[in-house]
Formats: C-alpha cells, structure tokens, sequence
C-alpha cells in the first residue's frame, strides 16, 4: 500500500510541476518526491531530512549525468 501510495502521489507531483503547477525549484521538488516515501513510512522529519542530505552526498561522489530522454550516463 505504502508503494502504490507513494508511486500515485509522485507522478501527480511530477505532472503538477511539468505543467507548471508548481512554484518550486527542481531540487526541492525532488526533495519532496523523496520525503514522502519516508513520510508514508513514519520516519521521524529530522532523519529524513538527513537521510536526503547523507542521499546527497553520496551522490556527488557518484560519476554520472543525466541527459535528455532520461539517460543516465
């Protein structure tokens, strides 16, 4: 349940923002799309927002780019 919540909560986030429904950055966005796993979970608000961060980090170290129509590289 928590995944199909998840996954039908993020595409309408997705949609609001592609159709400019949004008044947000794209990293914040984000952000939030990844909170609300971890908010359906009842993870404390602290952790997750050290959880993105740690998620953050880790992907700095990671090497790679995304390009259009979704490839990652």
């Amino acid at each position: 349940m928590i995944a199909r919540s998840a996954m039908a909560f993020s595409l309408s986030v997705k949609l609001a923002y592609a159709n400019g429904g949004f008044d947000y950055f794209l990293e914040e966005c984000l952000d939030y799309l990844t909170s609300i796993h971890f908010v359906l979970m009842h993870i404390e608000e602290n952790r997750i927002d050290d959880i993105i961060e740690e998620s953050k980090r880790i992907l700095k170290l990671i090497p790679f780019e995304i390009k259009p129509y979704f490839q990652v590289v």
